[in-house]
C-alpha cells in the first residue's frame, strides 16, 4: 500500500484580500444601482428629495449594504401605493338583509410623471427577481469584483 503525504498551505493574506474586495464590491455595486435607479427616471419627483436616495453600507462588513430613501412619504408612496376608502352600510334585501357590511374601495395613488415620465409606486421592482433589469446588480457586482481582485 502506498503512502501519500500532502502539504497544505493556506494564503490567509489572499483570503482576506478576496473578502475586502467582496465587501468593496458589493458598496460599488450598491452606488452604481442607485445611479442606475435615478438614470431611468422611475423614481417619482416632485422638488427632487424622495429621487435623491443613498447607500448604507454601515454593516458592510457583514455583507448587507441598503438602498436607502429617507423622505417622510417615500415609505408611504413606496409600501402603501393605494389610499383605501371604508364604507359601512346595511343589507336592505335578500337573505342577509340587515346586516351591516363594509365595502372597501381602493384608490390608486396618483402623482406627478411631469419630472419622471417613467416613475411609479415601486420604483425598484424593476430590479428585483423576475424584473426586467433582475440581472442588473449580478453583473455589476461581478464585473466590479474582477476588477478588483485582478489589480
Amino acid at each position: 500500500m502506498a503512502k501519500v503525504r500532502s502539504t497544505v498551505r493556506i494564503n490567509t493574506m489572499r483570503i482576506k484580500q478576496l473578502n475586502q474586495a467582496g465587501i468593496t464590491a458589493l458598496k460599488e455595486t450598491t452606488d452604481e444601482l442607485l445611479k442606475e435607479v435615478k438614470n431611468a427616471g422611475v423614481v417619482p419627483r416632485d422638488m427632487g428629495t424622495l429621487e435623491d436616495g443613498f447607500v448604507d453600507d454601515t454593516k458592510s462588513d457583514q455583507g448587507k449594504v441598503s438602498l436607502v430613501y429617507s423622505t417622510p412619504y417615500a415609505r408611504r408612496l413606496y409600501y402603501n401605493p393605494e389610499t383605501v376608502s371604508v364604507r359601512e352600510y346595511t343589507i336592505k334585501k335578500g337573505k342577509r338583509a340587515g346586516q351591516k357590511v363594509k365595502s372597501y374601495i381602493a384608490h390608486k395613488r396618483t402623482f406627478s410623471k411631469k419630472e419622471n415620465s417613467n416613475a411609479k409606486d415601486h420604483w425598484l421592482e424593476d430590479w428585483q427577481e423576475g424584473g426586467k433589469n433582475a440581472d442588473f446588480v449580478p453583473k455589476t457586482f461581478k464585473k466590479i469584483y474582477k476588477r478588483l481582485i485582478n489589480s
